[in-house]
């Protein structure tokens, strides 16, 4: 049976492909869209950030850049300063958790999620060393990405011009809440050698009590350029973050005061420490190839203060990861395709030391490993065609090691693959669709909780059909997707019976649409988003998944006064949703919310000044509803960057 977003979706594509052949219709400027070959993720919706959208742009951080695009949520439990522990959401995976683990992250290609439930700390990417951001929406990034990208993968590019120019840059940046930001970037050529050095060191007071927030990071990046376009790099990189943990609180406590910690003594102390070494484009034969290995160590030190007891937990994750891959173009029957293929490696250890308010230690290993190819055939000038597969193997093991017992040990594997179609219609439009199989396994502390308690949890599974249309005209652009997944075995934490568990299957079914507007004085960009998340069968059959807000929207507007004066105003809403752990639909929901942001951006030669004011109405809002509780977000609050460039 059709659904309701698919008869909008098609009728909307219907309407459109028969008015762009008239008269009527013809654009003013023809754009004529390029071959998308050997861009992984044909017939996906696929939103790029170039680093002048970003610079002209409100956003402070990463999770709050890719709020402001279409059907992409931020949820942020502790302020967001510096998008510190954010999750974001897609295609209806709401919840903090669910958004954490079904939303992948990477960093240059590289997995940037760490093998837990938590969420990211962007902060460690300042937007300033970010050259694009790709964004593909919907389980076809399951293919590309692998583990985790069921609603979609963002792969944030940092920047590689520190290859060509000596440069020394100098960011303040000076807030609300006692917020100070100091960035430095320094990077040097030596002939075939280049350097880039990095620092970041950020303090802020956050808008509630128990609430403050310090980072500190710092990275070296080395590189070595050859003549044949090889590339070869070594990397590492440290940070420290402290967060004070304030909890969430009572609606009545809420409206009384809304500052107010439920955890006046809770915090947490991240430290992370990684190393990478990698080339680029070495040429095996015909084929181009790429290769990197990593290690990262990340030590968590929490303390849970609940009054009457004290928790002290402390969380080692050491992680090594290995990526290869092959490229190569070639003719078959007068068809261009372009191929590749290769293997992600990854090896998880993880330990769970609680020393109070008794002593107690749990270890778990996890091992996963993919063999993937993907195949771009370009039929003809107006088709091109991407097929391609993934098979995933997972093992993990779970020990107790005061006592040295085997607790838990399981191997199972899943798979990925996707169909997809690009035609264009004419030199100004393109219809898109795409067919998609992905997965997700369990993160080690779903398998292995806290109190030692194992829980075998099958993988996820999600199959995802997508349409996608788009249309330019002069100065006018829009494109609308509607989209069907199928969940099987969600992994989710019921608040019942306090474990992780699958959930009955359910049904995520929606579409985006967006519309932009531009000259040379002015861009307007309102995107809308609608997702119905159900469940298909057992007790809760056709309720509503939690945390899953049926309505979203956002405004853009870009005013430039002069060309290096830029005025900016962001509207963002968000609809009510049901509170995590009401599956059976009986409880108040978590109230909508709309927050507006305006700001300056200035450029002069060398120098870059910006002004924003975030919530500009002081609306009283909160990202975040679970178990009863609150999280509450800052009201008015104001934040201003100057930048020099050496």
């Amino acid at each position: 049976m059709i659904t309701r977003a698919f008869i909008l979706s098609f009728i909307l594509i219907l309407f459109s492909v028969s008015s762009s052949y008239s008269e009527k219709s013809k654009p003013l400027r023809i754009t004529i869209y390029p071959s998308k070959i050997q861009e992984f993720g044909l017939g996906s919706k696929r939103i790029i950030i170039s680093k002048e959208e970003i610079s002209k742009s409100s956003a402070k951080s990463i999770p709050e850049l890719l709020s402001l695009y279409s059907g992409i949520q931020n949820i942020s439990l502790y302020g967001g300063v510096d998008g510190s522990k954010s999750s974001l959401v897609i295609d209806g995976f709401g919840g903090e958790n669910l958004a954490a683990t079904n939303v992948a992250i990477f960093v240059d290609g590289k997995r940037f999620n760490n093998i837990s439930m938590g969420s990211v700390n962007f902060g460690n990417v300042p937007l300033e060393q970010i050259e694009r951001i790709e964004v593909i929406k919907g389980s076809g990034a399951g293919l590309i990405f692998g583990d985790g990208a069921v609603a979609g993968a963002v792969n944030i590019i940092t920047k590689k011009d520190f290859v060509l120019d000596d440069k020394f840059i100098l960011q303040q940046d000076i807030g609300s809440f006692d917020q100070k930001s100091t960035n430095l970037n320094f990077t040097k050529k030596y002939g075939q050698y280049s350097f880039q050095i990095s620092s970041k060191n950020v303090r802020s007071d956050q808008y509630r009590d128990n609430n403050k927030y310090k980072l500190e990071n710092f990275s070296l990046k080395t590189s070595k350029n050859f003549d044949d376009g090889v590339t070869q790099y070594i990397s590492t990189s440290f940070s420290n973050e402290d967060l004070e943990l304030p909890g969430g609180i009572t609606e009545a406590v809420y409206l009384s005061n809304p500052k107010t910690p439920q955890y006046p003594g809770s915090y947490m102390n991240e430290d992370n420490l990684s190393y990478e070494y990698g080339y680029n484009n070495l040429r095996f034969g015909d084929f181009n190839s790429n290769f990197s290995i990593s290690y990262k160590d990340t030590e968590v030190n929490a303390l849970n203060d609940y009054g009457s007891s004290i928790y002290f937990n402390i969380y080692d994750y050491e992680t090594y990861q290995i990526y290869k891959a092959f490229y190569n173009t070639s003719e078959i029957m007068g068809k261009s395709i372009y191929s590749s293929f290769g293997f992600d490696y990854y090896d998880a250890s993880y330990s769970n030391k609680r020393i109070s308010p008794s002593l107690t230690k749990f270890t778990a290993e996890q091992l996963t490993y993919d063999f993937w190819g993907i195949s771009q055939i370009s039929y003809n000038p107006t088709i091109d065609f991407e097929i391609g597969y993934r098979s995933h193997n997972y093992e993990v093991d779970t020990s107790n090691a005061l006592t040295n017992a085997k607790l838990f040990s399981k191997d199972s594997s899943s798979e990925a693959w996707s169909f997809g179609l690009e035609k264009k219609l004419n030199p100004s439009s393109m219809l898109k669709g795409k067919y998609s199989k992905s997965f997700r396994a369990p993160k080690i502390d779903e398998v292995l909780e806290s109190s030692g308690q194992t829980v075998e949890i099958e993988h996820q599974d999600s199959n995802t059909l997508e349409l996608i249309y788009e249309k330019i005209f002069n100065n006018f652009s829009y494109n609308i997707r509607g989209y069907l997944t199928k969940v099987d075995n969600l992994i989710y934490y019921d608040t019942s019976t306090f474990d992780n568990d699958n959930y009955d299957p359910l049904t995520n079914e929606g579409y985006d649409t967006n519309f932009k507007y531009f000259d040379t004085d002015f861009v307007a960009d309102l995107n809308l988003s609608y997702v119905s998340s159900k469940f298909d069968s057992g007790t809760y059959k056709n309720k509503k998944v939690p945390m899953v807000a049926e309505w979203s929207s956002n405004l853009k507007l870009q005013y430039f006064i002069y060309p290096e004066l830029i005025l900016y105003f962001d509207n963002q809403f968000v609809g009510s949703r049901y509170r995590l752990g009401d599956e059976s639909n009986v409880k108040k929901k978590a109230m909508s919310y709309v927050v507006s942001d305006i700001g300056l951006n200035y450029n002069l030669n060398n120098i870059k000044l910006s002004l924003k004011i975030d919530n500009l109405f002081d609306k009283d809002y909160y990202h975040y509803n679970s178990y009863g509780t609150l999280y509450p977000l800052p009201g008015i609050s104001y934040v201003g960057a100057i930048s020099y460039e050496f």
